[in-house]
């Protein structure tokens, strides 16, 4: 992954302002850890001792990645512990009374659902009968 940002400097108030863009990735290869090296040297200057040696970047970035894999494996540990431990506590919470209560209910509702049904077809039954009837089919 990378990330172009846009770079202004300005030397002085008297002068116009400069920008550029600047490409933040990963490196990928020794000769890329070099020319940060380099770069440094040329920023710095070569015997400052705040330059990072390439050896050290390339140990920052498997450090750096072992480091988000285990806080990212922690996290998604952490919360899917989190919602297990929730989970359990749910179904340890259940209160049978009411649950039967509401089983009950429910098939009180399923069976007057059917009772109405059979009524609405006898009707529905009967109003034909009555419309033959009516006009003398029967």
């Amino acid at each position: 992954m990378s990330v172009t940002v846009m770079v202004t400097l300005q030397r002085g108030p008297e002068e116009s302002a400069t920008s550029f863009p600047i490409e933040v990735r990963r490196l990928d290869s020794v000769e890329e850890y070099q020319q940060c090296e380099k770069l440094q040297a040329g920023v710095w200057g070569p015997d400052d001792v705040v330059r990072v040696p390439a050896l050290v970047m390339v140990a920052a970035q498997v450090n750096g990645f072992a480091d988000i894999t285990l806080d990212s494996s922690a996290g998604l540990l952490s919360a899917w512990d989190q919602k297990l431990t929730t989970g359990i506590s749910r179904l340890n919470g259940v209160n049978n009374d009411a649950e039967i209560l509401n089983i009950t209910r429910n098939h009180n509702l399923a069976v007057n659902a059917v009772a109405s049904m059979s009524i609405l077809q006898q009707q529905e039954a009967s109003v034909v009968e009555l419309l033959q009837r009516l006009a003398g089919l029967v």
